[in-house]
């Protein structure tokens, strides 16, 4: 399961809250949303954070004197509890609280993180709220089921995007805010189906944006910034790594057709040749349904042609500035799912 708890934060106790993030995911076997990234500039950037929040049920805010001080860690708070969220304010500091603050928040929880009886209560009562089996499920029953019910099947989608340097600015934005506003309302009505979304950026480094595929109802877009080289090649040799029964696909659920959607608006900076090469024989990646978007006029055609095939490759220009990505992303998800599942009728599944 993943992503039930939003984590509220001030930029300046990001290490401190990263370590309390990582205790509590460990513990209790979640993936609490944390923006990583610390960009809080932008419209897009509002609409990531207001759909993360509407997406979580709880939000722990860290209370220090720098998330008192910080206005959009209170702004986040404060829609939080607008829109009737479980509050729990997570006392990392043994923090006092001014009287503006105790006057809108002295009513909701406050645990004393480095106090060990209440640290763990916070962690008996996050068990409890997220890891019971009477969790919501899909209404999907009207709708008839093709396959054994017994049976899970999951489709995966994977973004695999260029952050090098040179997509700085209007590219980038454009990227995370078509991909952000597409995953965060995207509906396929599928009751047999799970589809499972992840995010591989590749720039002087290559970095999965979760660890592992997330449920599409539960996946939320972290903005992606930009600087550096364009490791396409290592890209390629992670994407084929983690497309394997070692990898993302280790056991469980039938794999069908993965969606691919490569991004980039440059010429690889690294070697890549044997690493797409081996990529084009790995069967997972070879049976999926792969689009490429080049971004921009000198990206390399070629390449993108290899990796997804020659009809499957998009331009996105930079002097078309009126124009979003987002209806582009929208086609392609629709193609792409709806391809995937009417695969899964005729045994096209690993």
């Amino acid at each position: 399961m993943a992503n039930e708890v939003f984590i509220s934060y001030s930029r300046k106790d990001y290490e401190k809250v990263k370590t309390v993030k990582d205790e509590i995911d460990s513990l209790v076997g979640i993936d609490c949303w944390m923006d990583l990234n610390g960009i809080e500039s932008g419209d897009w950037f509002k609409e990531v954070i207001i759909s993360a929040i509407n997406h979580h049920d709880t939000l722990l805010f860290m209370l220090t004197p720098q998330s008192m001080n910080s206005s959009f860690a209170m702004k986040e708070l404060g829609f939080a509890a607008s829109k009737g969220k479980r509050i729990v304010l997570v006392d990392l500091e043994h923090t006092k609280m001014n009287d503006k603050f105790l006057f809108d928040y002295a009513d909701k929880d406050n645990i004393d993180w480095n106090d060990p009886l209440q640290h763990d209560k916070l962690i008996e009562n996050l068990k409890s709220w997220f890891c019971t089996p009477l969790r919501l499920k899909k209404e999907t029953d009207e709708y008839p089921h093709f396959f054994p019910e017994t049976t899970t099947r999951v489709i995966h989608v994977f973004f695999v995007v260029d952050c090098s340097g040179s997509m700085m600015g209007r590219r980038i934005d454009e990227v995370n805010r078509a991909c952000s506003e597409v995953l965060g309302s995207f509906d396929i009505i599928n009751p047999d189906i799970d589809i499972k979304v992840n995010v591989l950026t590749f720039g002087s480094s290559v970095v999965w944006m979760c660890p592992e595929p997330v449920p599409i109802e539960d996946f939320v877009w972290s903005p992606i910034r930009s600087s550096g080289l364009t490791c396409f090649g290592e890209a390629c040799s992670e994407l084929n790594k983690k497309m394997s029964r070692q990898g993302f696909f280790s056991s469980g659920p039938t794999v069908m057709k993965s969606l691919i959607i490569l991004m980039t608006d440059g010429e690889p900076t690294d070697t890549y040749d044997d690493s797409l090469k081996r990529l084009l024989q790995n069967p997972f990646f070879n049976n999926s349904n792969r689009f490429a978007i080049g971004i921009g006029q000198y990206y390399n055609r070629s390449i993108l042609e290899q990796f997804a095939g020659k009809k499957k490759v998009f331009d996105f220009l930079d002097d078309e500035e009126n124009r979003s990505m987002k209806p582009m992303i929208e086609r392609i998800m629709q193609i792409g799912l709806y391809s995937a599942s009417y695969a899964a009728l005729d045994g096209e599944c690993e």
